[in-house]
């Protein structure tokens, strides 16, 4: 276990509650009496919570906790409530708990979405204060083992699907960011933007989410350009107005290769 986790308390624990949890796992037990293959087996700590996270009776708490580590490591309910429910338009794999075949505008129950994420708390892998709306992953290895059960195309989808919903949730009952959000009204298909997201409730610190937005639509590939050259542009007036000048630096980079793939940029303005 040394070997595995170098000390580090909490990386322990989890390989702890492992054994605890999997005393019926095959393989020989050793002089102490627990599943040494556990050990053995597992590459990291994050795949151990990778594993726990996977094994979730809940296939809904699951999605949830995917879903939560895409957006930040403290995350508002009401933005990932919203999330879910754009993205329950869509079945695959990640998403399916939340699909719903016969009606593709299934409405996700923040109560209900509230229960779910205090089982994980009571799991160890969130933390909440009793009384606010925002909960956060008990450890970035949490987060970090969340996001890594999404991978391949899966994910490429996840984060152009999650960065259009939180550009709207960013976007949503805030009319001094009524220009912002005609870049979304701009997009060349409509039909890409959720539509579910139209009726989101106030949202606290929804500033950080129109960055996490344009970061994940930034990362996959997109002939959208002209929309992404003036979201990127956007971005980086914003930065620079918060003195962060090597991050508007980067998203003035990120504009201009958007600029250079536009054909004939000047005509038409």
């Amino acid at each position: 276990i040394y070997h595995k986790t170098q000390g580090n308390v909490y990386y322990i624990m989890q390989i702890v509650n492992q054994i605890r949890n999997n005393p019926s796992k095959a393989g020989g037990t050793n002089c102490m009496g627990y599943n040494s293959n556990i050990v053995n087996q597992a590459s990291g700590v994050v795949d151990l919570i990778a594993s726990r996270i996977d094994q979730l009776k809940s296939p809904k708490l699951r999605t949830a906790l995917i879903i939560a580590s895409y957006i930040q490591f403290t995350f508002d309910v009401e933005t990932l409530r919203a999330a879910l429910e754009a993205l329950s338009e869509h079945s695959f794999d990640a998403f399916t708990p939340f699909h719903n075949k016969e009606n593709n505008a299934n409405p996700v129950d923040k109560a209900k979405l509230e229960r779910l994420l205090d089982k994980a708390v009571l799991d160890g892998l969130l933390s909440h204060t009793i009384g606010s709306t925002n909960y956060n992953f008990h450890h970035d290895r949490v987060q970090q083992a969340a996001k890594s059960l999404v991978v391949g195309e899966d994910r490429t989808k996840l984060k152009h699907r999650l960065g259009l919903c939180l550009l709207n949730v960013f976007n949503s009952n805030d009319d001094d960011d009524a220009e912002q959000g005609k870049l979304v009204a701009n997009m060349k298909n409509d039909a890409q933007v959720p539509r579910t997201l139209t009726r989101t409730q106030s949202i606290k610190n929804k500033s950080s989410l129109l960055f996490i937005a344009v970061d994940h639509l930034n990362s996959v590939n997109s002939k959208d350009h002209r929309f992404l050259l003036k979201l990127n542009i956007e971005v980086a007036e914003r930065t620079m107005d918060l003195g962060a000048l090597s991050s508007a630096s980067k998203y003035g980079e990120i504009a201009f290769a958007h600029l250079d793939k536009i054909r004939d940029p000047w005509t038409n303005q």
